[in-house]
């Protein structure tokens, strides 16, 4: 829904308030919407999140692992090299 207000605004045409709604759309779609980020930015405390690689484009779970020192596939068998990650997001609440 949010993406598509957001589509809205785009085609309307801007005026001071519009610039400042459209920013505020911006803010909260970034918010509620998982998005690539650089591996750097990741969390290490074990929790598993979807990893990639430009070339890839491939998601995979992974998760840092400490005693390693390095990104390890979910089955805890292979090292992985990462370059962006993403939360993994919440599954569906109710059937669709």
């Amino acid at each position: 829904m949010l993406l598509s207000i957001r589509t809205s605004l785009i085609d309307y045409p801007t005026r001071g308030g519009d610039i400042f709604i459209m920013a505020q759309v911006d803010r909260i779609v970034k918010e509620l919407c998982p998005h690539w980020q650089p591996i750097s930015t990741a969390p290490r405390g074990g929790s598993v999140i979807f990893g990639t690689t430009v070339q890839e484009k491939i998601p995979h779970f992974v998760y840092y692992s400490p005693i390693r020192g390095a990104w390890v596939d979910s089955k805890h068998t292979v090292t992985v090299y990462p370059t962006h990650w993403m939360p993994i997001p919440d599954p569906p609440k109710e059937d669709l």
